[in-house]
């Protein structure tokens, strides 16, 4: 999806299942003018890069990318630990944060 001046920039936080089956149906409703522009997994061989590859977004393993790519909100789609790290480094720089991921939303 092209980004234009009005669409709402989205970033993830992992591409497994969930964040794979997100992208996709955002990708699939360009009316909803979201335009997923990042995703940052854990590693080069997160299972979910080749699907982000495919969609034609950029991939990172750094979650500082997060924090300087202008995304109006990142959602979280991975686990408690990335929503501990790269969900608080987007809440502190005043990205505001959608945790998908029920697991990782619940504390031990």
């Amino acid at each position: 999806m092209n980004s234009t001046a009005g669409d709402l920039k989205v970033g993830f936080i992992g591409a497994g299942t969930i964040g794979a089956f997100l992208i996709e149906k955002i990708q699939s409703k360009p009316e909803l003018g979201i335009d997923v522009s990042l995703v940052v997994g854990r590693n080069e061989h997160s299972k979910g890069r080749e699907k982000v590859a495919a969609a034609g977004v950029r991939w990172s393993t750094d979650p500082a990318d997060l924090t300087t790519s202008g995304l109006d909100v990142v959602v979280e789609a991975a686990s408690h630990e990335a929503l501990s790290t790269a969900g608080v480094t987007c809440l502190t720089h005043g990205i505001d944060l959608v945790p998908a991921s029920v697991g990782a939303s619940c504390s031990t």
